[in-house]
């Protein structure tokens, strides 16, 4: 009987696992705009409690953080990988306030989204 109970914390917790890898992946569809609870609750079917609870367990993040860390890396993913504007990068993750992108993206970076993209032009033109 307990053999059987372990079995099924074990399945459990794989499936929990497995659930929350799948989230980013459709997160990272929705980042034309910042996600909240409502959306997510609509996104995924499931309650705001379960899906708090289950990003904080495996981020440490609230559902606000993780919004906008997966922003931000989305933001600094195309400042590497395009020429486009800074600020049409900006409202691409959702910023229509380009005041509030820059200080979101130095709070994550250390840096302004500009000397991101310098930084790594610098460093790719370095190791060519």
């Amino acid at each position: 009987r307990r053999l059987i109970h372990h079995i099924f914390l074990v399945e459990k917790s794989v499936a929990r696992t497995v659930w929350f890898l799948w989230i980013p992946q459709n997160l990272h569809q929705m980042t034309d705009r910042k996600i909240t609870r409502a959306d997510l609750e609509a996104h995924f079917n499931y309650s705001g409690d379960t899906l708090y609870k289950t990003i904080k367990n495996f981020t440490g993040l609230s559902i606000y953080d993780y919004s906008s860390y997966i922003c931000m890396k989305k933001a600094a993913d195309l400042l590497i990988s395009s020429d486009e504007n800074i600020n049409d990068i900006a409202e691409s993750v959702g910023f229509h306030n380009f005041t509030q992108f820059y200080r979101k993206f130095k709070k994550f970076y250390h840096v302004t989204p500009r000397e991101y993209r310098l930084a790594y032009a610098s460093y790719r033109q370095k190791d060519s």
